[in-house]
């Protein structure tokens, strides 16, 4: 695991590695320690994913979509998903906007992003109505 930086705390929940941005410079000019933090949780036999909590990023600049695709990336290339949580409403319609909130996936808490890890968001909307049919959605 990764020992925090002035840009990022990450801590372990559940199998689930959380990394929270502290400084949005992680995300512009400081990219390339985001990347060696994706290759090291990737690495990390222990965790079944990583959760990026995005509290502290107000404002987010294009430049930064590109880092976060290759973070995912690298991720993938571990057989590790990410998810994204509590992104702020002006960051989210810039994901909407430009269709990146179709490519991450976006939770809304920090639980909600552990859970759709592991597999466990509940059951789908077919179960809620009918009771046992749908499977659940990550």
């Amino acid at each position: 695991m990764s020992p925090d930086s002035p840009h990022y705390q990450v801590k372990q929940t559940n199998g689930v590695s959380i990394v929270t941005v502290l400084d949005p410079e992680l995300l512009k000019d400081e990219k390339e320690t985001f990347y060696k933090l994706a290759d090291s949780l990737g690495g990390d036999a222990t965790s079944q994913g990583v959760v990026l909590d995005l509290t502290n990023i107000r404002v987010f600049q294009s430049s930064m979509l590109g880092v976060m695709i290759n973070f995912q990336k690298r991720l993938k290339e571990h057989d590790k998903d990410l998810r994204l949580c509590s992104v702020d409403p002006q960051v989210l319609r810039v994901f909407e906007l430009t269709k990146m909130d179709q490519i991450f996936k976006i939770q809304p808490t920090e639980q909600a992003a552990i859970h759709s890890i592991q597999g466990k968001s509940g059951a789908g909307w077919i179960s809620k109505i009918f009771g046992g049919f749908g499977g659940s959605q990550n």
